[in-house]
């Protein structure tokens, strides 16, 4: 074989990597009836060809002809079809077709080779003027027209550039043609002069006047550089994503120096993006270990000395992007008004043919559907916003975690800051998706010295797999990378709160006794759980009565302070938990007492400012000495107060979001204090159940109450299957942390005033270990998501390294059908799986392959009824 000359082999090489260099032939169009959204009316339906159901349509270029004869019908005479490739510049096309039906909006789809996806969609209300043409706009409805005569979505775009795009791949060779609609109309028969050229079939008058369509396609040489924030974070920020810019080239081959990074602010009345380019720039890139590399950017304005440095961090074994932002006032006065700061503002694309698809969750509203999983289709022109409600901070409404899916690849975008955010989600006419999210106020002056700082923005990409697989990889860089590494998997607490009105009525012995009972049982706690109300007052007062951090020493309540109930526990081998809740103040306690100043609310008490100094030092140090001094193991904070009032009433005009900027600062660095003084202590985030799970309170926490909304088993169940996305009554209460509320102190057989069933809480107890680990594998869903009593919900937890998980699957109360075949997903097609059900005796085998393509069959004959199907592979 001859070898190809180095000319002809370039030659081929440039075809095969970038035909759309040399044109893009259009194979085919439909037009339908649709409705003011697009979507087709399933009865008015016409294409080019082939000679089918659908009546044709017929095509010339050009304008409207005046008579048939000057008509230069593109279509094929035989098969009708058409096939066209527009020139660079502005072609206009016109058609014919037969209609019967007065209709009043069309749509209009063109295709590529692909006749299963429209490259270019369009509609527009009839015109009955040919004076006044009608409006036309992009389509992005679900339901259009397909060629020949098929049901597909649109395209959402009036261009196509020919070059498949990415959300975060950027290809060198994107060199093309753009194609774009700049018009289209159909005319009635009375606006186009009630022309008759053509009839169902054919190129011949029918005795009934046509309707006349014209759209105008510009065609444009393409050089397409990568997106702004790729470009800057490849070259400017040097961080490596996926395999963009893996020859170093970028900075030469493309603009960096004007690309604009992927945040903005606004100071002195002028966008970061018209002035920061020109202030002094310095960057500090480095290796923290194998996985992790710091990128530390800085800007300095030599007017005023406002400085900015962009805190970045790349992971280069999961892809995933990290930063935050901070604004430092190195001068000697007052800056100019900061304000309209975005930790991220940035402009996406997605690759034709697909759609965004942005998947979110609630927040908590206590509620049984706290973190339900929604999904919203951002169709053109469409906007989805999110801020936190309820609370106006962190998780109370909305959950900043997102799931944005395009096709076969997405993007996971969060949002860290346990204060008032907001993300905002603004899709364009065409491709385009812009993404701005940070502190939802911010509008102030910085004294000199004065620093703040955005919220942290999070950026997970994927390529293949659907977002479930995207949800899996989050989940897996979540525990390699950010929850605490010495949490018991899984882990089980116990509590008297139920039996003693929180701790307002317990006492040393009976917590002793409480311990004691669990273990003589045979249920292993890991922590023992002192709640609300150990304090000095709240014996009387009630437990909220909170400021006087001070442990209740009376004879009758703690003489020897927790530390003997902590010793105790120490000794049989169980932690203890003890609850706090620093941040809200009781009026006539110590802190109001003594120090006023230090509490927004003052000596009526409100919330303690961790935003000053002088009341962070003494939080951190007063509580690290109970923490020392009590022998506590893990630290709980309870939150249950809205702090936001108080944030915006201690602000000034031109100090509008300082307050809470600088609250949430010292909250974090209150429990890193707490951190550094004790090493591996774990926290619980409480926070009235949930209002505080965003990415940097847990980072240096795990929230062991997801909710207060508790115990009714449908709402937990929706609870479970909701979170598991983000890892953090019987089986429906089931999670990676449990908490027993028994008093096991008399036998439940031998106390007619317990219900407790001790063979079924043994057995469910022990079912829990066994799975318990599998928590922390993949997540399933295996039912869509569901609160209503006529169905079930499952879900699978898998550990592929292990080669093990488990099925759980319920029964609603009204639920007619008494067994489900759920396919399961992330096995081993070639493995034989063996199978337990906890309620069945025996077990069963079945290979990977059938588990995932027919799925396991399971019974529940109760109304309502649970089961859990534990699987190991077969070695």
């Amino acid at each position: 074989m001859k070898k190809l000359s180095p000319v002809l082999l370039s030659l081929m090489l440039i075809l095969m990597l970038n035909p759309a260099s040399y044109g893009l032939e259009f194979e085919a169009i439909t037009v339908f009836g649709c409705n003011e959204n697009g979507v087709q009316d399933g009865h008015a339906r016409w294409n080019t060809g082939p000679a089918d159901g659908c009546w044709d349509i017929f095509m010339y270029p050009g304008d409207i002809a005046k008579n048939a004869g000057q008509a230069k019908w593109m279509n094929d005479p035989g098969s009708r079809l058409v096939k066209f490739s527009p020139e660079t510049g502005s072609t206009t096309y016109t058609f014919h077709l037969e209609c019967n039906a007065d209709l009043g909006i069309f749509g209009m789809n063109l295709f590529g080779a692909d006749k299963n996806r429209p490259l270019i969609s369009v509609f527009a209300p009839v015109t009955r003027d040919a004076a006044k043409p009608a409006a036309f706009k992009v389509n992005s409805a679900n339901n259009t027209m397909g060629w020949p005569l098929s049901d597909v979505p649109a395209a959402g775009s009036l261009s196509y550039d020919g070059v498949e795009g990415s959300l975060w791949i950027h290809n060198d060779a994107n060199a093309g043609k753009k194609y774009t609609i700049t018009d289209f109309k159909i005319l009635t028969p009375a606006a186009s002069g009630n022309l008759d050229f053509v009839g169902p079939g054919e190129t011949k008058p029918s005795n009934l006047a046509d309707y006349v369509g014209q759209f105008t396609i510009k065609v444009e040489n393409l050089s397409t550089p990568p997106q702004d924030w790729l470009l800057w974070t490849s070259t400017v920020a040097q961080m490596k994503i996926g395999p963009n810019n893996n020859d170093g080239k970028w900075e030469q081959k493309y603009d960096s120096k004007n690309a604009q990074p992927p945040f903005s602010f606004s100071y002195d009345g002028k966008s970061s993006r018209e002035f920061l380019k020109d202030w002094k720039f310095d960057s500090e890139h480095k290796k923290l270990d194998k996985n992790r590399t710091a990128h530390i950017l800085t800007w300095q304005d030599p007017k005023t000395g406002l400085q900015i440095m962009w805190n970045g961090l790349e992971y280069n074994d999961y892809e995933s992007i990290e930063w935050t932002i901070y604004l430092t006032n190195n001068g000697k006065s007052d800056t100019p008004i900061i304000e309209n700061v975005k930790a991220l503002d940035a402009d996406f694309q997605r690759a034709s043919g697909s759609e965004y698809r942005l998947h979110h969750w609630s927040g908590t509203f206590v509620t049984a559907d706290d973190y339900a999983p929604k999904m919203t289709v951002l169709d053109a022109g469409q906007q989805a916003y999110f801020e936190p409600f309820g609370r106006k901070s962190g998780t109370a409404g909305n959950w900043p975690y997102y799931n944005l899916e395009a096709g076969n690849e997405g993007i996971i975008a969060v949002v860290g800051w346990p204060g008032f955010w907001f993300a905002d989600y603004q899709r364009d006419q065409n491709r385009g998706l812009h993404i701005a999210a940070g502190q939802k106020i911010m509008h102030f002056q910085l004294q000199p010295g004065e620093m703040v700082r955005t919220p942290l923005i999070v950026l997970q990409f994927r390529k293949g797999g659907d977002w479930i697989d995207g949800q899996n990889a989050w989940r897996q860089w979540m525990i390699e990378h950010n929850i605490p590494k010495n949490i018991p998997r899984p882990m089980f607490n116990a509590c008297s709160s139920h039996q003693f009105a929180e701790m307002t009525q317990a006492n040393e012995q009976n917590q002793i006794e409480f311990i004691d009972s669990y273990l003589k049982k045979g249920l292993k706690i890991d922590f023992w759980w002192m709640d609300a109300g150990w304090y000095v007052g709240a014996a009387e007062k009630g437990w909220p009565w909170t400021g006087t951090w001070e442990v209740d020493r009376r004879p009758h309540r703690f003489p020897n302070g927790l530390r003997a109930i902590s010793d105790h526990a120490h000794k049989v081998g169980v932690k203890t938990i003890v609850w706090f809740e620093p941040e809200r103040v009781a009026g006539g306690t110590w802190l109001t007492t003594e120090h006023p100043d230090w509490v927004f609310g003052g000596a009526g008490g409100g919330l303690l400012n961790l935003g000053n100094p002088d009341a962070l030092k003494w939080a951190i140090d007063h509580f690290n000495k109970i923490i020392d001094d009590e022998g506590i193991d893990l630290y709980r904070q309870d939150y249950n107060i809205d702090p936001f009032p108080f944030w915006q009433k201690n602000d000034t005009e031109n100090r509008q979001g300082i307050t809470e900027n600088k609250y949430v600062m010292g909250y974090l660095a209150y429990w890193d204090g707490l951190l550094a003084k004790h090493p591996g202590m774990i926290i619980d985030s409480c926070a009235s159940g949930g209002h505080r799970n965003d990415l940097e309170t847990m980072r240096r926490a795990i929230p062991l109450l997801r909710s207060d909304y508790l115990f009714e088993p449908v709402g937990q169940q929706g609870h479970t299957y909701g979170l598991s996305f983000w890892p953090y009554a019987r089986r429906s209460n089931m999670c990676p942390t449990n908490t027993g509320c028994f008093d096991f102190r008399v036998d439940s057989d031998d106390n007619p005033n317990n219900d407790i069933d001790n063979d079924l809480l043994l057995r469910l107890y022990h079912e829990w270990m066994e799975v318990g680990p599998d928590y922390y594998g993949n997540y399933y869903p295996l039912i869509d998501y569901n609160l209503s009593q006529k169905d079930w919900l499952g879900w699978q937890f898998d550990r592929p390294d292990q080669g093990e998980g488990f099925v759980q699957a319920f029964r609603r109360e009204s639920c007619i059908f008494k067994a489900a075949d759920l396919k399961m997903r992330g096995l081993d097609p070639d493995a034989t799986y063996q199978l337990k059900n906890y309620d069945v005796k025996g077990q069963s085998r079945v290979t990977g392959k059938e588990l995932m393509e027919k799925g396991i069959t399971i019974d529940i004959p109760d109304q309502p009824g649970a089961v859990t199907i534990k699987y190991v592979k077969v070695k």
